[in-house]
């Protein structure tokens, strides 16, 4: 989910746009690369591996 719109720290008044992905797994961490771009991480499982996905978010 993507936050924008909200005053200091109040996340919850915020607009939210929900991202979905081609994918199901645990999402480890998140890093914003600028103000359109953004690094997310899964776990590695027993049958897939951890990988870093670069994703563009359309303003």
């Amino acid at each position: 989910m993507v936050f924008t719109h909200f005053i200091d720290v109040a996340f919850l008044s915020s607009t939210i746009q929900t991202m979905l992905f081609k994918y199901v797994s645990q999402e480890e961490s998140i890093c914003f690369k600028d103000i359109n771009t953004v690094y997310i991480t899964h776990e590695r499982t027993q049958f897939k591996g951890a990988n870093l996905h670069e994703f563009f978010i359309k303003q």
